[in-house]
């Protein structure tokens, strides 16, 4: 009945977009980083915006903040935003301390540098 629902758009009513960028479906391969030196594990990044991202990653323990290795090999900081079972969205935070990069996309782009 639930999968229904949400097949439906029900979810989507209930949890109100708060994002201040257009989000981009994609189906791509990153890397998870826990800090300095640990081991970067597998994940799937489902959808992604100019201001985070919405990832998979099985049999972890995602912290407040983490490090996710796009598959260009850019690292973006991100800061932990909410976690359904396997699923959690994150707020990427290296973009408030710096400026725009001069090789990123224009804004009104429908391809992802990162899967481009």
């Amino acid at each position: 009945m639930l999968k229904d629902k949400i097949n439906k758009g029900w979810v989507g009513r209930v949890f109100a977009d708060r994002r201040k960028s257009e989000r981009r479906s994609c189906h791509g391969a990153a890397k998870i980083q826990f800090g300095v030196g640990s081991l970067p594990r597998d994940c799937t990044i489902t959808d992604i915006s100019d201001g985070g991202v919405r990832v998979i990653a099985e049999n972890l323990d995602v912290p407040e903040e983490f490090t996710l290795i796009l598959s260009t090999g850019r690292p973006r900081l991100c800061r932990l935003a909410w976690r359904i079972g396997c699923e959690f969205g994150a707020q990427f935070i290296d973009h408030l301390a710096t400026a725009p990069s001069q090789h990123s996309s224009p804004r009104g782009s429908a391809r992802t540098p990162e899967y481009a």
